[in-house]
């Protein structure tokens, strides 16, 4: 009896073991021949779109960016926009800031061609890349570069073990989808009012957020450099990307777009009795991330547009600009920033 349990045992455990052993193949062949970005990649192709394929009812361009074709008339002014989620757009298309910018500037300014670029989950090292591996073609007047306050420093991230199984990785991505994300964009009818994480596990993210923000900033509210190689590999970076706009003759500006954790303050209540309840308060400045940035682009004559203030005021009056439990703008923050852009950048770009 006993020699027949330990016997099913090793079978059951030999079972395992090759259908683990089959499924890491299958999956490592199926990445190879059809990308995911499930799987790790540390290239900014991971999360770029694919051809063609609809999202939200528009197709994506032959890059697989959130655009149609990159095209434009003789004597348009060309921008780029770089960026990640935010500028690739979570809204349908026709709704992103940087379609509204688009279109803003053709009818108050001048004809314009605006080249959305942006990939999601990328940061200003990606951004480079994108501009000077795929853009530098276009021949920009202007690259706009999107700097998401919340997770845009370029952080090291630590890859977990288990990211190294291709079957460990489509596990706890299954995991996920199934206990934390409501929505699933792109794959049912969008929809600006729905909640895209629970609650819970937004505001886990969002203190994931300002634990970042606390290891790699001073947690006090004076502006000083900090002490380590992220920030510094952050602004290098732009430093990099002004130089190579510099030497080609292309204007070079950053917009500074706020977490939502800066701006509404019934979010950092809910933060504050979901993590900081003994304390009352959360335990650093969420504004010292934004002026140590704009310190820094300041010292390096990078021109920036701040969105903070006018999307703070918005928010006290009553607005919703965000989507619930949602980093990113819904459709009516996305007009409000395209808008503001407008407003700045008529400023800046040359009339005809």
């Amino acid at each position: 009896m006993l020699k027949s349990l330990i016997y099913n045992c090793i079978f059951i455990a030999i079972l395992t073991i090759a259908t683990f052993l089959l499924g890491e193949i299958v999956l490592r062949a199926y990445n190879y021949f059809a990308h995911s970005h499930i799987f790790y990649d540390d290239s900014y192709n991971r999360y770029r779109g694919k051809p063609h394929v609809m999202l939200y009812g528009y197709k994506l361009n032959a890059g697989g960016f959130n655009d149609g074709e990159f095209t434009s008339k003789p004597g348009d002014y060309r921008i780029i926009g770089l960026g990640d989620s935010f500028a690739f757009g979570i809204v349908p298309q026709g709704n992103t800031y940087l379609t509204k910018l688009e279109t803003k500037l053709n009818q108050q300014l001048r004809p314009v061609s605006l080249f959305n670029m942006g990939i999601s989950q990328t940061n200003p090292t990606d951004y480079y890349s994108i501009l000077t591996n795929e853009g530098a073609h276009l021949k920009p007047d202007l690259v706009l570069l999107s700097f998401f306050v919340g997770n845009d420093f370029d952080i090291i991230k630590k890859r977990w073990f288990f990211r190294h199984s291709y079957m460990l990785t489509a596990l706890n991505y299954i995991a996920k989808v199934t206990w934390k994300v409501n929505d699933f964009a792109g794959h049912q009818p969008y929809c600006d009012s729905c909640q895209t994480f629970q609650r819970s596990e937004y505001l886990r993210i969002e203190k994931d957020r300002m634990d970042a923000w606390k290891y790699h900033m001073p947690d006090s509210g004076a502006v000083t450099r900090p002490q380590n190689g992220f920030f510094d590999q952050t602004i290098a970076t732009l430093i990099r990307t002004r130089d190579y706009c510099k030497q080609r003759g292309i204007t070079f500006m950053v917009v500074i777009i706020p977490d939502e954790m800066q701006i509404d303050d019934t979010l950092r209540r809910d933060m504050i009795e979901a993590f900081y309840k003994d304390t009352g308060k959360l335990p650093y400045n969420v504004m010292t991330p934004t002026r140590l940035l704009t310190q820094q682009l300041q010292a390096n004559q990078i021109a920036y547009i701040d969105l903070y203030e006018p999307m703070r005021k918005a928010v006290q009056e009553g607005k919703q600009l965000y989507k619930p439990s949602d980093s990113h703008w819904n459709m009516a923050g996305n007009e409000f920033a395209a808008q503001l852009l407008a407003d700045s950048l008529a400023k800046v770009i040359p009339k005809k």
